[in-house]
């Protein structure tokens, strides 16, 4: 987990930013890699969900910190869990479970975020975003469901996807 405490507010919206850039990019890959329409389009409901959340992070810190000397940090500088796949998964479930763990750290941070912020309206876009990635969460453990049954039936019924 992040630091918050010894961190500025300033270097705290940077992360952020490069938290919500990366989980932008996995949801993407991962829709890209799956053959479930359904899940395909939830996972790329949740990159576009996590740009929007990206543009709300650049626009606080440019309108708070117009003078910022802050960087955003390189991928993988961001000590939030990395949600690890490649393009040929075999269980997406596992990597299912790894995103719904990111979405629970984003969910903690932007919450710590929160008792840092100096005014009502940005604890407000905080409250908003960190309840946003509990949403994400939790349609993620909704399609973790579906998707671990549709592997155990798969791994019963080998001729499962063979045509007529």
């Amino acid at each position: 987990m992040i630091d918050v405490e010894n961190l500025k507010l300033e270097e705290l919206l940077a992360i952020a930013v490069r938290a919500e850039m990366d989980a932008k990019e996995t949801y993407a890959r991962m829709a890209d890699s799956v053959d479930n329409f359904v899940l395909k389009d939830r996972l790329r409901f949740l990159s576009a969900e996590e740009e929007k959340h990206r543009q709300i992070f650049t626009g606080i810190l440019k309108r708070k910190f117009p003078n910022s000397s802050v960087k955003i940090p390189e991928s993988g500088e961001v000590p939030l869990p990395d949600v690890k796949f490649d393009d040929e998964m075999v269980n997406i479930s596992e990597v299912l479970q790894q995103a719904m763990d990111a979405e629970m750290a984003a969910h903690e941070f932007y919450a710590a975020m929160r008792d840092k912020a100096e005014d009502e309206e940005m604890k407000k876009i905080l409250d908003y975003l960190s309840s946003a990635e509990m949403g994400h969460y939790y349609l993620l453990e909704t399609e973790i469901k579906a998707v671990k049954y549709a592997e155990l039936f798969d791994n019963y019924n080998e001729m499962m996807h063979v045509g007529p």
